[in-house]
């Protein structure tokens, strides 16, 4: 993975306002889920909500349709949002190491804003992570918006697609060996 310098995010965010025209966005952020034959000795812990095994990809993905950092190998019984905020991004996003660049006016305006992340409405909000408004009875200003917010995950979730090429992204079924530490 690349250093994450202020030029790099500022490069991405960049990116995203040409691309998708949404100023001040770094990337998507929204697991996936990855089946895999039960681990002898894990009881449900790879036991996801959609009654199967699994263990769980979190990816943040750019404009470009690329990985920015991959949390892989979380339990599949996990919800996105701890496993977001048991991934060492999050600790260091809050702890300010990520080099993300101070807020600023967006480009022909005077709204000074943060530089975000989007997510969907598993994770919760924070200076830096961006979720659409929650509920039905929405002004048209929150709907539009929450509709923009769905189109630019979008784009994480099609990397996926586009990253495993035809046929699924991993056998249906696989075992996941465990792994002894040689250290």
């Amino acid at each position: 993975m690349p250093p994450m310098t202020e030029d790099m995010w500022k490069d991405t965010a960049a990116k995203f306002e040409q691309r998708a025209n949404f100023p001040h966005c770094f990337g998507a952020i929204d697991g996936k889920y990855i089946r895999n034959i039960k681990p002898s000795g894990t009881g449900s812990q790879h036991f996801n909500y959609k009654h199967y095994f699994s263990i769980v990809l979190l990816p943040i993905v750019d404009s470009n349709y690329k990985f920015v950092y991959v949390d892989i190998g979380s339990f599949g019984k996990d919800s996105d949002s701890t496993i977001f905020k048991n991934s060492t991004f999050w600790n260091l996003l809050q702890k300010n190491e990520l080099n993300i660049p101070e807020s600023c006016p967006i480009l022909n305006t005077n709204i000074n804003a943060d530089y975000v992340f989007v997510v969907d409405e598993a994770i919760s909000l924070s200076q830096h992570v961006l979720r659409p408004y929650e509920g039905r009875n929405l002004t048209k200003n929150k709907r539009i918006s929450s509709i923009h917010l769905y189109v630019l995950r979008t784009s994480e979730q099609e990397d996926c697609k586009i990253s495993r090429g035809p046929g699924p992204l991993v056998p249906t079924n696989f075992l996941l060996f465990p792994v002894t530490p040689i250290f």
